[in-house]
């Protein structure tokens, strides 16, 4: 288990703020599940998101759109793997993982 860090300026972000709850809390599970990766691109099945978030599959295809249009996150369909854009900036907190990702 790895903990994950959430900036106080998540909350103030003027992407973030424009965002329902329901894409709120499909943004802060992108970046605090326990499959994330620090380096914003890691394996994620539509599947697990909707178990463990309750929301329908449906509105977390349209959330995955709606968060990709604000270059919040990616999302490959086919592979079900998702890129959150500025996971780095937020979560690598060393050289070594940095490093790591080069």
């Amino acid at each position: 288990m790895s903990y994950k860090l959430i900036h106080e300026t998540f909350w103030t972000d003027p992407k973030v703020r424009e965002l329902n709850s329901k894409l709120k809390l499909l943004f802060l599970y992108s970046i605090t599940n326990p499959y994330s990766h620090y380096s914003g691109i890691y394996y994620l099945p539509i599947k697990i998101i909707s178990d463990e978030t309750r929301l329908t599959q449906q509105e977390i295809k349209t959330g995955i759109d709606t968060l990709s249009g604000g270059y919040l996150v990616k999302y490959d369909q086919k592979l079900s793997v998702i890129w959150v854009v500025k996971m780095l900036k937020y979560q690598a907190h060393g050289e070594k993982q940095i490093k790591g990702i080069a």
